[in-house]
């Protein structure tokens, strides 16, 4: 449904744990992508929201997805400079190639 993907979108955008575990209860897929090609997971490591990170994270989002530009939540990270984001990610399995 395109109007939960929306919502997902945004929730992992500004962090709202509420929201997101409401889609995650339903069954919503975490790894489902925006026109750009970000994941949930992407954008909330993008946008510094650590606990939304480890709550996707927690529930299956693919830590080493990337968007149509080749980058990854990871590499997002590093970039912004969210070292607690970073290691995260790398705790749960993120690629460092």
């Amino acid at each position: 449904m395109e109007l939960e993907k929306e919502i997902l979108t945004h929730a992992a955008r500004v962090g709202n744990l509420d929201i997101l575990k409401e889609l995650i209860h339903k069954q919503v897929d975490l790894n489902q992508r925006d026109p750009k090609g970000y994941t949930p997971l992407i954008l909330a490591c993008y946008n510094n929201q650590y606990k939304a990170a480890a709550l996707l994270i927690e529930n299956g989002a693919d830590v080493n997805a990337a968007d149509d530009g080749g980058n990854t939540a990871l590499m997002g990270a590093c970039f912004k400079g969210y070292a607690d984001i970073a290691e995260l990610l790398i705790q749960n399995g993120a690629a460092l190639d």
